[in-house]
């Protein structure tokens, strides 16, 4: 599937269900991959302000970095470094997403990782 059809299906799922955070995370990607950040990153911030999943939160913050809003990516990780410090779970389904989500693109391109 090319990224415009999963971006089709998406918006289609999305009609159904505006709140279905899958179809948004997989829309915010899909745009992603072709070169429309500004997008993903109004997708990632509605998923996050409807879930509050720290996923979400990591794929926003990347998507920022991407983007070249490294203010905005600090903002996350500082968020998300508050947030892992109650769960254990959330510590290892964060680093679990990160290496799924290239983190260490996100860490370099805020300036945390050379």
């Amino acid at each position: 599937m090319t990224p415009q059809e999963s971006i089709d299906q998406c918006r289609k799922a999305l009609e159904i269900d505006p709140a279905y955070p899958n179809a948004s995370w997989f829309l915010a990607l899909s745009l992603e991959q072709i070169g429309s950040l500004q997008e993903s990153i109004a997708t990632l911030e509605r998923v996050v302000e409807i879930s509050h999943a720290p996923h979400f939160m990591v794929l926003l913050g990347r998507a920022c970095a991407l983007s070249g809003a490294r203010a905005k990516a600090l903002e996350i990780l500082n968020e998300l470094t508050t947030l892992f410090t109650l769960s254990h779970f959330q510590i290892e389904l964060a680093l679990t997403l990160c290496v799924l989500t290239r983190y260490a693109d996100f860490l370099r391109r805020v300036g945390l990782l050379h």
